[in-house]
């Protein structure tokens, strides 16, 4: 960071965080927020302070947390729920940082069992709730993550289970020898792609065809003599219910995937240059179920913010 200034001192102490946004223009404000995490900003603005003056110079990272999908019941089962979808900007305060994937609900597999709840996700303190399991025996669908619930199942006369909650839509109910839909999920475009996440299972039945899966990994349901399919791994998407007697699918996993400005910063899952709309974005993208770590090792070397404007005034100045 360069710039001029007229006041009594001058204290450089990095800390990493804060704002994407940097002021205009500042008069008898505290704070100044600059971008440096692609290393090569430039900032013009001239700055006239009346009062003590801090500039935080900041490394950003977008994310986002899918929990990991909650399973289908076994025998004519509720699908299971979609994992819950995060996403948002960090203030990235310390390197290493601890980045965990959800695992999927384990399959509803034995007499009348129920689905398995799937694990959360999270990274910079921020969690992804696992999808629940579908419940069994011709009941409702898993509760999606978020908290959307599974539609419940119904029927004249044969039972169905009903489908699983998914992101973004709530699961549907089952008809007569059909289990219900499972509930969509939500897109994201952070990887430069649109890509769906977190859909819930379909519930399992006794006629001849499975209902679909929600959009985002559901898996579809089963039908009298079949097991219900697993969700989508790396899309939290739910299992679909179990036939008549028959097992739930298990819920697919999680995914975390983190992306800041400029070229690669550091280790961490699999590292790419971002593509499409995240061109000249660096791409983290976490699979592996469990702790991981990503670690961004020349934060300090990017926060290479240059201002080339005048800063005066009669307040002191200092940089974090």
């Amino acid at each position: 960071m360069k710039a001029k200034t007229s006041t009594t001192s001058c204290l450089v102490a990095l800390l990493l965080g804060a704002s994407l946004y940097a002021p205009i223009s500042l008069h008898a404000q505290t704070a100044i927020t600059l971008d440096g995490t692609s290393g090569s900003n430039s900032i013009s603005t001239a700055y006239t302070l009346s009062g003590d003056t801090t500039f935080d110079l900041g490394f950003f990272a977008e994310y986002l947390i899918v929990g990991g999908g909650g399973s289908g019941a076994r025998n004519k089962g509720g699908g299971g729920g979609g994992g819950a979808v995060v996403g948002g900007t960090a203030q990235v305060m310390s390197s290493p940082s601890t980045v965990t994937v959800g695992h999927g609900g384990a399959a509803g597999i034995t007499a009348n069992q129920a689905g398995g709840t799937g694990g959360a996700s999270s990274a910079f303190g921020v969690t992804a709730s696992g999808g629940e399991g579908g419940m069994t025996g011709s009941e409702t669908g898993g509760a999606s993550g978020n908290g959307n619930a599974g539609g419940a199942g119904t029927g004249a006369t044969h039972f169905t289970g009903g489908g699983g909650g998914g992101a973004g839509q709530a699961g549907f109910n089952g008809a007569t020898d059909r289990g219900g839909r499972g509930g969509d999920g939500l897109d994201s475009s952070i990887t430069g792609t649109s890509i769906v996440y977190g859909g819930g299972g379909a519930g399992g039945a006794t006629n001849q065809f499975g209902s679909a899966g929600g959009a985002g990994g559901g898996g579809q349901g089963a039908w009298v003599d079949s097991n219900g399919f697993a969700g989508t791994n790396g899309l939290g998407g739910g299992g679909g219910g179990g036939g008549d007697l028959r097992d739930g699918g298990a819920g697919g996993s999680g995914r975390v995937i983190v992306r800041y400005a400029g070229e690669a910063a550091g280790t961490g899952g699999s590292v790419a240059a971002g593509t499409g709309s995240a061109s000249g974005y660096t791409l983290h993208t976490f699979t592996t179920t469990g702790s991981n770590s990503l670690n961004l090792m020349d934060m300090n070397q990017r926060l290479g913010v240059v201002h080339n404007g005048i800063i005066s005034g009669s307040g002191d100045l200092s940089f974090a």
